[in-house]
């Protein structure tokens, strides 16, 4: 663990996609590998992480604000949490594409979300249009 926490910055997460389960389930290891490797694509390590980290609203959002498709990684439960939708999508207004059904359906959320880009539109439910 120590050796991924050290090369982090340097494509830690690569190295974590390769380590034991155990390592891969330490949230505070995937987080600091979320928070440090950025620019390095990290939020793919999500692809790696067991099903409890993928529900963690914490580790969601700091992927999610990386990189929209790490929304369609996460829990259910998640991808219709209208606050860590609505961050994703200040970020990546295409974010919208990966929330939840329930959100795409939602006409007020799909307005504040098309506010941010009218790209999105093609992502809503076609019961709002």
């Amino acid at each position: 663990r120590e050796e991924i926490r050290n090369s982090v910055g340097k494509g830690g997460w690569r190295m974590l996609k390769h380590a034991s389960e155990e390592a891969r389930s330490d949230r505070e290891l995937v987080l600091s590998t979320l928070r440090q490797g950025a620019a390095e694509g990290s939020w793919q390590i999500l692809l790696y992480t067991p099903p409890e980290l993928r529900g963690d609203r914490e580790v969601i959002l700091e992927a999610s604000l990386q990189d929209p498709a790490a929304l369609e990684l996460a829990d259910e439960a998640l991808r219709e949490d209208r606050a860590l939708v609505r961050a994703a999508a200040e970020r990546h207004p295409l974010a919208f594409k990966y929330a939840g059904e329930g959100l795409r359906r939602d006409r007020d959320f799909v307005l504040e979300i098309v506010r941010l880009s009218w790209r999105a539109l093609k992502y809503a439910s076609e019961e709002v249009l």
